[in-house]
C-alpha cells in the first residue's frame, strides 16, 4: 500500500513518502518529497528555493510536493507564481514529478505549468475538485490523488469517473490511514481490493521510476 505525500512517520505495511516544506537541513534518510507550499513563500523565497535544490538532489528525493496557488491565503499572488514557476523549472531540472496543490487556482495552475514548459509528470491533490475541473485536469495528462475526502459524496463521483491508471493517495497529516482509502476505492469501484493495490503500484513504478520499496 502506497502514501505519496504524508507529514508522518508510517508504520506498518504501507510504503510513504516523507513530505518536507521547511528545514531542508533535516531531511529523513528514506524517500522523500520537498517544496515549497504557496502559504509559506515570502520576499525571501529564492533563498528557502536554494535549500530545496540542494534538497532535491538526492537519490532519496521522489518529487517536488506541495507546490502551487492558494488563492485562499495572503501571501502575494505575484509571490506564488513567481515560486511555482520556479519549481516547474525544478521538476525539469531534476526529472521528479509535481505534485501539486490547487487551492481555487486550477486553471491558473495549468496557464503556469504550460508556459514554463513542464516535462515531467503532475499530480494533482484532489481535495475538494469537482468532476469538470477533475475532467479538465485528466484531460490535459495530469493525475489526481485522493486524501481523506474520498468520504464525500462530491469526492466519490469524481473518484468513480476517474482511470484507476491515474490515480494516487495521499494522507497529509490527517489520521485517516491510507489503508482505509484503499478499501473505500475497493468499493466504490467494484473491484476486489488486490487490484487496487496492483494497480497502485504500477502506477508508482510508472511515476517515481522506482521499484516499490
Amino acid at each position: 500500500i502506497i502514501n505519496i505525500h504524508s507529514n508522518q512517520k508510517i508504520n506498518g505495511n504501507t510504503f510513504a513518502i516523507q513530505h518536507r516544506h521547511n528545514f531542508f537541513d533535516a531531511l529523513p534518510k528514506t524517500y522523500y518529497s520537498a517544496g515549497l507550499l504557496p502559504e509559506n513563500i515570502t520576499e525571501v523565497w529564492p533563498t528557502h528555493f536554494t535549500l530545496l535544490e540542494a534538497a532535491l538532489s538526492s537519490n532519496l528525493a521522489l518529487a517536488i510536493s506541495g507546490c502551487g496557488l492558494n488563492k485562499n491565503c495572503v501571501v502575494n499572488w505575484q509571490l506564488q507564481q513567481q515560486a511555482f514557476s520556479a519549481q516547474v523549472k525544478l521538476a525539469n531540472k531534476f526529472k521528479k514529478p509535481l505534485l501539486v496543490n490547487a487551492d481555487l487556482a486550477s486553471d491558473e495552475l495549468i496557464l503556469l505549468i504550460r508556459e514554463n514548459q513542464n516535462t515531467q509528470t503532475v499530480i494533482f491533490y484532489t481535495s475538494n475538485t469537482a468532476w469538470p475541473m477533475a475532467e479538465k485536469l485528466l484531460a490535459a495528462g495530469y493525475w489526481l490523488s485522493f486524501n481523506k475526502n474520498l468520504r464525500n459524496t462530491k469526492t466519490q463521483e469524481v473518484f468513480l469517473q476517474t482511470p484507476l491508471n491515474r490515480i494516487f493517495f495521499f494522507s497529509d497529516d490527517a489520521a485517516v490511514p491510507v489503508e482505509e482509502l484503499y478499501q473505500l476505492a475497493a468499493e466504490i469501484k467494484a473491484l476486489a481490493l488486490n487490484e487496487i493495490i496492483l494497480q497502485l503500484e504500477l502506477n508508482f513504478k510508472k511515476v517515481f521510476k522506482i521499484p516499490v520499496p
